[in-house]
């Protein structure tokens, strides 16, 4: 994030639009990324543009996204969804928490995880977010904040082989 982008975000924070909103216009950009070289295209006119914006997008964003368009910053908007969700979480006192998982994670262990992170940061929301990663070989790695919990068989197989190549003190 940006300071610029931070802006943007906290423009669109505070013009009351709903993170339903924001996600559902970012599923359209992700869906279709030609929107962003369409906005971002100086031969197309803003009045195409904001019809496009009406046509596509959430009613409660027509203005904003009008505005990034005619600062040529349409660019940004994927970056600037990034700043809206990341004050919003604030802004409700909430943390976001990224599991790096090999086997998916049954509801018993999302919920003991949700857990473990309000314990170690006092949050009492945590917005988990799950991503496969496949290298880890097993286990998992928890990030919330400053606060990192690896239990995966990669660290784990990483700590056995520097205790075999240590030298013995015998």
């Amino acid at each position: 994030m940006n300071r610029i982008t931070d802006t943007y975000g906290q423009a669109l924070l505070e013009t009351g639009v709903t993170a339903h909103d924001v996600d559902v216009a970012a599923a359209v950009f992700e869906a279709c990324p030609q929107l962003l070289e369409v906005l971002s295209n100086p031969i197309i006119t803003d009045k195409e543009k904001d019809s496009i914006i009406e046509k596509v997008l959430p009613e409660s964003m027509h203005s904003f996204f009008k505005v990034v368009h005619r600062n040529n910053r349409a660019d940004e908007i994927p970056e600037i969804f990034r700043s809206y969700r990341s004050l919003n979480r604030k802004a409700i006192h909430c943390i976001k928490a990224t599991v790096e998982y090999v086997t998916p994670l049954t509801e018993e262990q999302k919920k003991r995880l949700v857990r473990l992170v309000q314990n170690k940061t006092g949050y009492q929301k945590v917005e988990l977010q799950l991503t496969f990663a496949p290298e880890l070989m097993g286990g998992f790695i928890l990030r919330a904040g400053d606060f990192r919990y690896d239990r995966s068989t990669r660290r784990t197989m990483a700590k056995l082989r520097e205790k075999l190549m240590r030298p013995s003190t015998y």
